[in-house]
C-alpha cells in the first residue's frame, strides 16, 4: 500500500512564500490543484495533477507554474475567462499577437491573475523510499482517477500501465463533499463507506483508492 499524506490547501501566494520555501525546499512528491467550477461557486473540480522528482522540488515546481501564469502562458478555462471561450496558451498566433499588444496583454495578465487566485493547491511530499518510477506511477493513477480538466494533461483516457496500485490518501480534504468534491469520474466507479474512510473502486482499471475523511 502506498500512503500519501496530503497537505493544504494553499494559495499560490502562501505556498511560494519564503516560509514555505524553507519548509518544502528539496522535497519531492505529487501535487494537485482544484478550482471553482465557475466564478464564485463553492463547488470545485480538479484542474491539474503533477509531480516533482526533486529537481525541481515541490516548491520550485509551484514557483515555475506561478511565473508561467503571470506570463500569460497558461490556459484559462472559459468559465474564468469570458464565459464563451478559453484563453488557449497553445494558440501560437494569438499568443504572439497578444504579447506584442500591451493593452491586450495586460488584460490577459489581469484575468490570469484573478484565475490563479481561485486555485487551491494540495501537495504530498514523498520520501526517498519512493523511486522515480513509483512517483510517476502514483501521478498516473491520480491523473486517471481525478480526470483534471487541464487540456495538456495526458493519461486521462486509459488506465495507467504498470503494477496494481493501492493508494491510501490521508488529509485528502479535496475529496470531502462539503464543497471540495465530486472530483472522481462518475462513470464506472463504486463507493463504499468503511471505518478507514471512503473506498473507491473503478471497474475499468485496477486502481483502488482509500480517501481518509
Amino acid at each position: 500500500m502506498t500512503v500519501i499524506n496530503w497537505e493544504g490547501p494553499f494559495s499560490f501566494r502562501e505556498l511560494i512564500s519564503p516560509k514555505r520555501k524553507e519548509e518544502y525546499k528539496g522535497k519531492r512528491g505529487v501535487y494537485l490543484w482544484v478550482e471553482p467550477t465557475t466564478k464564485g461557486e463553492k463547488k470545485y473540480r480538479t484542474s491539474y495533477v503533477g509531480k516533482a522528482a526533486g529537481a525541481p522540488c515541490l516548491w520550485e515546481r509551484q514557483f515555475q507554474h506561478f511565473k508561467l501564469f503571470r506570463g500569460g502562458l497558461y490556459t484559462i478555462p472559459k468559465e474564468h475567462f469570458d464565459g464563451v471561450r478559453s484563453w488557449r496558451a497553445v494558440a501560437e498566433k494569438e499568443i504572439f499577437d497578444t504579447h506584442f499588444d500591451s493593452t491586450r496583454f495586460n488584460e490577459i495578465i489581469e484575468v490570469s491573475f484573478r484565475y490563479l487566485k481561485t486555485i487551491k493547491i494540495y501537495i504530498a511530499p514523498l520520501g526517498s523510499a519512493i523511486s522515480n518510477d513509483e512517483l510517476k506511477l502514483i501521478e498516473s493513477n491520480l491523473i486517471y482517477a481525478l480526470q483534471p480538466i487541464d487540456e495538456r494533461t495526458r493519461g486521462k483516457k486509459h488506465p495507467p500501465k504498470g503494477r496494481e496500485l493501492l493508494i491510501y490518501n490521508t488529509g485528502a480534504k479535496w475529496w470531502q463533499k462539503d464543497g471540495y468534491g465530486n472530483y472522481l469520474k462518475e462513470k464506472n466507479r463504486t463507493l463504499e463507506s468503511t471505518p478507514q474512510g471512503v473506498r473507491v473502486t473503478w471497474s475499468d482499471t485496477r486502481v483502488i483508492s482509500f480517501h481518509s475523511l
